[in-house]
């Protein structure tokens, strides 16, 4: 062992004299150092970018709460308090960037049930936002389709009532835009399925 020790104070001690052994024993650490604060920067971005995304799905957790309480606005008859508590939600979202196609849908789909209910017609284009927004919603296709056929694009809204009757055959949506677009008198059409 004082053999041990001994090389390698005389090896120390050398090292500064030699500068290619010098410039190894930097490079080493150097890398060793680097690589050590790699490792903590990877950690510490890891860990921010969990608590940014917990902070973002908290955010977009209390919007839709909010939406949702809009929406018992809306079912008890209060469509002016809904639709100016969905006028201030919105610019919030949007302040915060906080907003992705779910959520617009539902304030686009929200928004036209007050103006809706407030019969405000010409503001009838959310319903066809809402399902350009949120095409998997169905409730939102069934308005764009009746919207479509509302603003006399009966090519639209027979392209809608047709994917609505795909998936529910006896939808009253889809078999209304089909009956009206059809051309036939209501009395002759009533007998269709």
């Amino acid at each position: 062992i004082e053999a041990i020790k001994e090389f390698l104070n005389l090896f120390q001690s050398n090292l500064s004299k030699i500068p290619e052994l010098r410039k190894l024993e930097i490079e080493f650490n150097f890398k060793d150092r680097v690589a050590k604060t790699y490792e903590l920067l990877t950690q510490l971005t890891s860990t921010f970018n969990k608590t940014i995304q917990e902070i973002d799905n908290s955010l977009k957790g209390e919007f839709h709460i909010q939406l949702n309480e809009i929406k018992e606005d809306i079912e008890n008859f209060k469509s002016a308090t809904a639709l100016a508590r969905l006028e201030k939600l919105e610019e919030r979202i949007l302040d915060k960037n906080k907003n992705d196609d779910i959520t617009q849908g539902k304030i686009y789909y929200l928004k036209g049930l007050c103006y809706e209910d407030l019969e405000i017609f010409a503001k009838s284009e959310f319903f066809i936002k809402a399902y350009k927004y949120n095409s998997s919603n169905f409730y939102y296709k069934e308005k764009a389709c009746t919207q479509d056929l509302n603003n006399g694009d009966s090519v639209k809204a027979l392209s809608l009532a047709d994917e609505i009757i795909a998936k529910d055959d006896y939808n009253i949506t889809g078999w209304l835009v089909k009956t009206v677009t059809s051309g036939l008198p209501l009395s002759k059409s009533i007998l269709m399925p």
